[in-house]
């Protein structure tokens, strides 16, 4: 999907590039504003048009590789809304210029996600497409990022938890400008926590106000940022395609040994694979493990649920994601016991006895 706005000069007239979040984002004619994203929810963050603080500035991953990525900024024209404290002090935000309007479906090329006026949200599956959007800062003080957040609303139509949103910090190098680039690695990466993220089922001719935003925490740990270098957030999420620089992967499940067990369950298996770290459930053809460890980030020893013959696919959810279904897994038929067998030779032995028995009192009977 392309997006095109009509207030920043350097957008007008061209398609830009806007969002993964491991993120690439669906076709538009796939993700209506009233439906939900990719993985269920739709994520909507405050935007102002109007120039926030000098040094402030919303920017765009316009490429990403291996190496880093290159920016489109905003040139002060556009912000999103956040907060931000170093040392414990909290530093100038960009604040939300109150400008809201009645949500309006994307219609494609030409206005995007633009309407009228401001307006919010600016979303995640709706507005953006490739690799990742966020906020460029510059910082006046040196010293440990100890609190960051941005307002945020939640289109969930299905009602489940909002997951799988992840934060990124880098430093923008050089400065905030349109020539601006990020390096392949992330200063820090965070899952967002979006249980307090206000939600609606159904955004369709929805007027945004203050009320439909709550301001999200996003938990950097271990950032020391430096008076007079810019720095940007940016986030990736529950997708296809490549993730910006830096970010987390979902899952992938390689191999299960042994591949096939019981029906009955309870025998442990060993699962290989890849960004297993803080995996949070394992499921056998949709049956959660009921005890599992995670060895590393390759490796998962597993006990396997109960379930009914057949090929199963064996699922590893972490904060990131979940992999890709497969056939990697086998409940088999259960095969009988050496006393099992015992029983089904003497039910033999005594079925052959009475026939033969039979036989013999029907030939007498006969003479």
């Amino acid at each position: 999907m392309n997006l095109f706005f009509a207030k920043p000069k350097w957008l007008k007239g061209r398609a830009f590039i806007c969002f993964v979040a491991l993120l690439l984002f669906v076709p538009l004619a796939s993700g209506a504003s009233n439906q939900p994203g990719p993985n269920g929810v739709n994520i909507g963050f405050d935007f102002n048009w109007s120039p926030g603080p000098s040094g402030y500035t919303a920017s765009f991953i316009a490429t990403a590789s291996g190496s880093g990525g290159t920016l489109n900024t905003c040139s002060g024209a556009c912000n999103f809304a956040f907060a931000y404290s170093i040392g414990g002090i909290a530093q100038t935000p960009v604040a939300p210029d109150g400008n809201y309007q009645t949500w309006t479906l994307p219609v494609g090329s030409g206005r995007g996600c633009d309407v009228p006026g401001n307006t919010s949200p600016l979303t995640l599956f709706n507005c953006f497409n490739s690799n990742s959007f966020g906020q460029d800062f510059l910082v006046s003080a040196t010293g440990t990022l100890t609190a960051f957040s941005m307002p945020m609303t939640c289109l969930n139509p299905s009602g489940s938890p909002p997951t799988g949103l992840i934060a990124l910090i880098y430093q923008v190098t050089p400065g905030g400008g349109s020539s601006g680039s990020i390096p392949a690695t992330s200063l820090a990466t965070t899952p967002v926590d979006l249980s307090t993220c206000p939600t609606l089922p159904d955004w369709t001719g929805h007027t945004f106000t203050a009320g439909d935003f709550a301001m999200i925490p996003i938990n950097f740990s271990g950032v020391t940022l430096t008076a007079g270098n810019t720095y940007g957030v940016f986030f990736a999420g529950l997708v296809p395609g490549a993730p910006p620089p830096g970010a987390p992967s979902a899952p992938t499940v390689t191999s299960v040994t042994p591949s096939s067990g019981p029906n009955a369950g309870g025998n442990t298996v060993t699962i290989a694979g890849t960004a297993f770290t803080g995996a949070t459930s394992v499921t056998f053809g949709g049956t959660t493990s009921p005890s599992f460890t995670v060895v590393n980030d390759t490796t998962i020893t597993a006990v396997v649920p109960s379930g009914a013959p057949g090929t199963a696919s064996v699922l590893v959810t972490t904060t990131v994601g979940t992999n890709s279904a497969n056939t990697l897994y086998t409940y088999m038929v259960p095969t009988p016991t050496l006393g099992e067998w015992g029983m089904i030779a003497l039910a033999l032995l005594l079925a052959l006895f009475g026939w033969l028995k039979l036989r013999q009192h029907e030939q007498t009977t006969a003479v």
